[in-house]
């Protein structure tokens, strides 16, 4: 299989309260404008971020939020 890596593809950031808990409305709020902006795809957790600290919970949640926006 052969993907193609066209257009603007950036990493979207997953924000977090003041407490340090996911703020899972903002991380929507920042996927959507994304979108909402013509990009062209998302990085949605990549290897170099805060998915380094996320628990395999939270990235599944954090994941939940992605999916329940890509249809």
């Amino acid at each position: 299989m052969s993907i193609s890596w066209e257009g603007v593809i950036p990493a979207a950031t997953t924000q977090f309260a003041a407490d340090f808990s996911i703020d899972f409305d903002s991380t929507a709020a920042v996927q959507d404008g994304l979108i909402r902006d013509g990009v062209h795809g998302l990085i949605v957790m990549g290897t170099v971020g805060e998915n380094n600290s996320l628990d395999a919970d939270e990235k599944r949640a954090v994941g939940a939020v992605w999916t329940s926006r890509s249809d």
